[in-house]
């Protein structure tokens, strides 16, 4: 497909034969929002908890970078005092946060009220109809997770454009073609089967289920059928019509395996009361954020883990990670990104490969999506690394391809490339 930005117009661009217009989203003026308290502004806080997001660009638990427009700001009291930028309060322009100054005019439980401009997230797609017509039609605003406009019938989608934060004119980086519309499994893939589990599902005998992690897991954000292990039991009937689980999920929002190993007996989350004790037939494991934690550390825990399930009869599947805010992942784009840069990921195809445990490869699911037309991180809620029913569904993917390659094929499969 042929796309060219035209020089010196900043919103056409020309697609195959067609010269098409785009539209950005306009920014959003918001007026005299009153806040009841602000908290102190805390400039050694991690970066997105340094102050109280704005509301027009907060999202869950968190807010969207680059949206708030920080010259717009005018913060008041009630009764209409103008109030100073780093005297009496202070703010992240990047994060769109705020927070009142100790020495400054604003009590500790005081009312003010903020004015203030942002730039919503969008995206558009480029659509050819039955008479080979393009054009372009817009998403709706949305903050962190904006969805493409829904395709018509007897429409192919060409191209997703993504808008983020202020835009003053359009760049290959926004624009996202469709390339491969869906993943295409390797012919040859890295697993052990869990035979146990697999028999008795097919048989129709009641299979206990754990899925042990840490936020991603927990889903506290998202409805529970949204939930990564929820979809994943909701769609094993159709490999497995007698299927019979009992769901248990243990999470642990922020948190790591070294953390549950480290909790005294009688906490919630204390290892082997939580998770050991509970006796399941088949462990699922996500942790994401594992990805902080030393090689050293990643051995011992994930070593101890495989030597006690198989002690206690349990099967296990390791689920790799989802993609992070593209900084964090060391990406400058959000395209060509189909290898998952983090030796976390890594360390757990080359254990499950040493181990023979079952892997599920989430993060070829994820390093796949741009080609698909689709920013990866338009599926976090939080805008950092809390994937929404989409991102989910992602992990149910690679889980029932697991599957269903367990179920199909002979005891000694070939191994990934990437494992070899």
């Amino acid at each position: 497909m042929k796309i060219k930005l035209l020089q010196n117009h900043d919103w056409l661009f020309q697609c195959e034969d067609t010269i098409l217009t785009l539209c950005p989203p306009s920014p959003v003026d918001v007026t005299d929002e009153v806040y009841e308290q602000l908290p102190e502004f805390n400039q050694n806080a991690c970066p997105w908890a340094k102050g109280i997001p704005l509301k027009g660009v907060a999202a869950y638990e968190c807010s969207l970078t680059g949206a708030f427009v920080a010259e717009s700001i005018r913060v008041e009291t009630l009764t209409g005092e103008l109030l100073n930028a780093e005297q009496d309060y202070e703010i992240d322009s990047l994060w769109g946060l705020i927070g009142r100054l100790p020495q400054g005019r604003i009590a500790e439980n005081e009312a003010v009220k903020i004015s203030y401009r942002y730039y919503p997230s969008r995206m558009d797609s480029v659509f050819r109809d039955r008479s080979d017509t393009l054009s372009v039609r817009q998403g709706r605003n949305a903050l962190a997770t904006p969805e493409a406009p829904v395709m018509q019938e007897g429409e192919e989608r060409l191209i997703n454009i993504f808008y983020s934060g202020k835009c003053e004119q359009l760049t290959d980086e926004m624009i996202y073609p469709i390339l491969e519309p869906e993943f295409s499994w390797p012919d040859e893939f890295s697993w052990a089967i869990p035979n146990k589990s697999l028999s008795m599902l097919d048989a129709g005998k009641k299979v206990k289920i754990l899925a042990w992690g840490d936020s991603v897991t927990e889903g506290a954000y998202l409805p529970e059928k949204d939930r990564w292990q929820n979809q994943f039991v909701e769609a094993l009937p159709s490999l497995f019509p007698q299927a019979n689980v009992e769901l248990q999920t243990v999470g642990w929002g922020g948190k790591t395996m070294t953390a549950y190993f480290s909790e005294p007996s009688g906490s919630i989350h204390n290892y082997c009361e939580q998770v050991l004790a509970k006796k399941p037939d088949l462990i699922i494991s996500e942790f994401v954020n594992d990805a902080g934690l030393s090689p050293e550390e990643w051995k011992n825990n994930y070593s101890r883990c495989h030597d006690d399930f198989r002690s206690a009869g349990i099967e296990w599947i390791i689920l790799t990670p989802h993609y992070v805010r593209p900084d964090w992942m060391g990406f400058i784009s959000g395209k060509e990104i189909d290898e998952d840069p983090r030796p976390y990921v890594k360390f757990l195809r080359e254990f499950a490969k040493e181990r023979e445990v079952p892997l599920a490869d989430a993060s070829l699911l994820y390093g796949h999506l741009w080609k698909e037309g689709i920013p990866y991180q338009t599926m976090m809620v939080n805008g950092i690394n809390h994937p929404d029913r989409r991102g989910m569904a992602l992990f149910k993917d690679a889980l029932m391809h697991l599957m269903a390659a367990c179920k199909n094929n002979s005891n000694t499969p070939p191994m990934h490339p990437s494992l070899a």
